[in-house]
């Protein structure tokens, strides 16, 4: 068995030569692989001999080493010439060393530049930023403060909001209920317009309470009813003044009178009725429905009771210290509207006669023919007779030639518990020019005094004059 040893040969990585005898080296002072100095030479390939005898392959192909070393000796450095390269190595390991050391020193030199900037940047970065801090701190409070200034002006707006709020919720509570109080006052004042003429509230100072001086009352034309002829405008009335809203009054009051049977210790009632939901009340006009009635007609002869319906509106002026009770405003116009023609239908069924109730306003309208006994006569003292018709010569049993141009006293009866005589109220209504009805005692030429009930009304000779005469019209009380 061949055992093989590695020799001694410049090939391996492991020789090394000392004074040109090679020296097996197997590891260094570290113990690790020696190092490649620059003088080795590498073979190709090993040389292997044996521990014993040589091979015929070993004998054959001896290899002269001391030969081989010999020859490539003179191509391996020298010591001294190792010594300058190791010189040189060291010069460039120190120049290296150097440059290494200058870079490192430099870098260092840098680094320390770097950190001062660094550490200037940090100082200014802290700088800043404590100044940034400190703005911002400021900021924060001056944004507080706009903020609290904000919220007490806003705590303030609100709560001058709310008092406006108040203010004027108040105001719109206190107007509406002036408004409420105002409608209220001006429903009120239509209502006393109609019980006024209901009641025939004939004085003067109460309608002057009510009602502006120069009020105007339109309505149609009531030819049932005493009028003034100059009242007639485009065909509808128009009574103007306080005066004459007066007479109008009273020609109600005489009609209401004259209807059942005369004599009667109970007269004819009217009412009126005005409801609060039917009302509308616009700035100073009032618009309402009315209902009319009689409440008593057939309890005092009427074959019927009487019903009237229409409009009114009625408009205000400005508020005066002596309006209406517990202030308001006066009436200024009134307009009624309604059906004359069915209130007259209703008038001829409650007297049960076969004509319509006319009731003249002119001396010419007197003078024509009636069932009912007529007289007219002056409207001044001593009241001369003008004329008298057929149905009065036959109840008191005079001719016109007997009684014209008489005064008026001849029809008094007198006597102890008479009634009031013509003439005593003649005087006190003539001079008034408005219709009146009242009891009297009258004389006759075939029978003692008997009681009549008298219905008065004033009469025009000429529509644009005032009224000169009067007609009386005489009903005997049974």
């Amino acid at each position: 068995m061949w055992n093989f040893q590695q020799t001694a040969s410049p090939f391996n990585p492991g020789i090394r030569q000392k004074d040109g005898v090679p020296i097996l080296v197997t590891s260094d002072a570290n113990g690790l692989p020696p190092e490649n100095p620059g003088g080795i030479i590498d073979a190709p390939a090993p040389m292997f001999v044996t521990q014993g005898a040589p091979s015929a392959i070993g004998q054959a192909d001896a290899f002269d080493f001391k030969q081989f070393t010999s020859s490539r000796s003179s191509n391996l450095p020298s010591a001294k010439k190792r010594q300058r390269n190791d010189g040189k190595d060291k010069t460039k390991r120190a120049n290296k060393d150097d440059s290494s050391a200058r870079e490192d020193s430099e870098e260092q030199e840098e680094d320390e530049d770097v950190k001062d900037d660094e550490d200037e940047d940090d100082e200014d970065s802290s700088k800043n930023y404590v100044a940034i801090q400190e703005k911002n701190r400021e900021n924060a409070r001056n944004t507080r403060l706009r903020k609290k200034v904000y919220v007490e002006k806003l705590k303030q707006t609100v709560a001058q909001l709310g008092a406006e709020r108040e203010i004027k919720e108040a105001e719109k509570r206190t107007k509406k209920k002036k408004e409420e109080e105002e409608i209220a006052l001006k429903f009120q004042a239509v209502q006393t317009f109609f019980y006024y003429r209901a009641t025939g509230e004939l004085d003067r100072g109460r309608w002057a309470a009510l009602l502006e001086e120069d009020v105007v009352l339109t309505q149609p034309i009531t030819p049932y009813r005493s009028f003034d002829a100059r009242e007639v405008v485009q065909n509808m009335r128009e009574v103007r003044g306080v005066d004459g809203v007066v007479k109008d009054t009273a020609s109600l009051g005489v009609l209401t009178k004259s209807l059942g049977r005369p004599g009667n210790s109970e007269d004819v009632a009217l009412r009126y009725y005005v409801a609060k939901e039917d009302t509308v009340v616009v700035g100073r006009a009032l618009m309402c429905r009315w209902m009319l009635r009689t409440v008593n007609a057939v309890q005092c002869g009427g074959l019927c009771e009487l019903y009237n319906h229409g409009m009114l509106r009625a408009e205000f002026g400005e508020p005066s210290s002596d309006g209406p009770p517990g202030g308001g405003c006066k009436l200024r116009r009134l307009r009624l509207v309604f059906d004359v023609m069915s209130f007259m239908q209703q008038l001829q069924r409650c007297s049960g006669k076969a004509c319509f109730h006319i009731v003249p306003n002119t001396v010419a309208m007197a003078k024509q023919g009636a069932d009912e006994a007529r007289l007219v006569c002056a409207a001044q003292p001593p009241y001369a007779v003008a004329h008298v018709n057929r149905a009065w010569q036959a109840l008191f049993g005079q001719g016109l030639e007997e009684v014209y141009g008489r005064p008026l006293a001849f029809l008094d009866g007198g006597g102890p518990g008479a009634a009031e005589s013509v003439v005593a109220r003649a005087d006190d209504q003539f001079p008034l020019q408005r219709a009146c009805s009242f009891l009297a005692r009258a004389n006759s030429r075939y029978r003692m005094a008997f009681p009549a009930r008298v219905c008065a009304y004033p009469l025009a000779a000429d529509p644009p004059r005032r009224p000169g005469h009067y007609l009386l019209v005489f009903h005997e009380v049974k």
